[in-house]
């Protein structure tokens, strides 16, 4: 009884513990729902960061590629014509301006999708963190549960389970003065000693078999 008295004690320690760890996770699971939304409302803000002109600045190098390539097609047939601003030269050194503008738009927006997906790993870093704190605190609650369950079971096996039957009975009859301790051997007459018994004049001088004759029948019989 002892034993499970303690278990039970320990118990109500321990889902008492339980209780606070569990408070503790629910305040920080609700945090995390705060955190979330506001974490929520900065990648949205990220949304202009994708308003580019990407596409603008490819169809202007397009269009001064298709232009370089016909002054170079006119330069070839007539290299009169290669002046001004139809100069190839000129041109390339204009398309070269223009991939320049049209590479720093892509990798603007390159590294706006690079911000977003470091925001979304951090935001999933953060719920995955929490969610593990809560699976460790429960982990930890059901361990100490489990624990208190596998000693109690030790406990009882190697105590009452294993104890004698008449163990309980046994005791009591020991320690109740009604009762005759089954531990006292009984006792027999050869350990009696009383005084005189050993007296010289108690001592016998002769024993052994005597013949009788019987009252009525003519024979004898043996009697010590």
């Amino acid at each position: 009884m002892e034993i499970l008295r303690v278990y039970h004690k320990n118990s109500i320690v321990e889902a008492n513990k339980a209780k606070e760890i569990e408070e503790d996770v629910i305040l920080a699971l609700t945090g995390l729902r705060s955190d979330l939304h506001q974490k929520i409302k900065e990648i949205k803000s990220l949304s202009g960061d994708f308003k580019n002109s990407v596409e603008k600045e490819m169809d202007a190098t397009r269009k001064l590629v298709k232009s370089l390539q016909e002054t170079i097609g006119q330069s070839d047939a007539d290299p009169a014509s290669a002046t001004g601003k139809q100069d190839p030269y000129l041109l390339r050194l204009a398309v070269d301006r223009q991939v320049e503008r049209q590479i720093d738009e892509e990798n603007y927006l390159h590294q706006a999708y690079l911000n977003l997906e470091a925001s979304g790993r951090e935001l999933e870093s953060i719920v995955v963190g929490e969610i593990q704190k809560a699976y460790n605190a429960y982990a930890g609650i059901l361990k100490r549960e489990s624990d208190a369950a596998y000693n109690a079971i030790d406990e009882l096996r190697i105590g009452p389970i294993a104890m004698p039957k008449d163990t309980e009975w046994t005791h009591f009859v020991q320690k109740d003065d009604h009762f005759v301790d089954p531990e006292i051997p009984v006792r027999s007459a050869d350990q009696i000693h009383y005084p005189g018994q050993d007296h010289l004049t108690c001592q016998e001088i002769r024993a052994g078999l005597l013949e009788r004759k019987s009252k009525y029948l003519k024979s004898y019989t043996a009697g010590w």
